[in-house]
């Protein structure tokens, strides 16, 4: 996953950082929300697409590379949002070259995320999030 010399010239996508939010509404029900953490340029690369079965399914599996400029505030739970798509963060990593100045966001999209989502909300309808804690969706 090294990127050698990267330049900011590479950065020419720009995407969407969202963050999750859970909390209670004035009554006390759930509130589930998403929020605009911001916008980036980042460097996009598709790098591997596989099939594995889930739950006695086939689905598509994208994992990709965003690298971006150098950031604190991101972590695990975010999404990323690239042409409409939404991506699951799996690893953050720095890009040692040149000075700490990139992070490369490792992500993940499946072509099943409607269908998890229905798996995902809860009986009083509200969204829920996935059993490792991460929000999943589908734009």
């Amino acid at each position: 996953m090294s990127c050698g010399k990267l330049n900011a010239g590479e950065l020419r996508e720009r995407v969407l950082i969202m963050t999750y939010s859970a909390g209670k509404d004035a009554i006390g029900a759930p509130v589930n929300d998403f929020s605009t953490l911001g916008y980036v340029q980042a460097k996009v690369e598709y790098k591997t697409a596989t099939e594995p079965k889930r739950v006695t399914r086939e689905t598509s599996l994208t994992k990709t590379f965003f690298t971006i400029r150098q950031r604190t505030d991101l972590d695990k739970k975010m999404i990323v949002v690239h042409k409409d798509q939404a991506y699951n963060i799996l690893t953050i990593l720095k890009v040692p070259q040149p000075r700490n100045q990139f992070l490369k966001v490792v992500a993940e999209r499946t072509d099943d995320y409607d269908t998890y989502l229905n798996q995902l909300i809860a009986p009083d309808g509200q969204f829920i999030a996935g059993p490792d804690g991460r929000w999943i969706m589908g734009f």
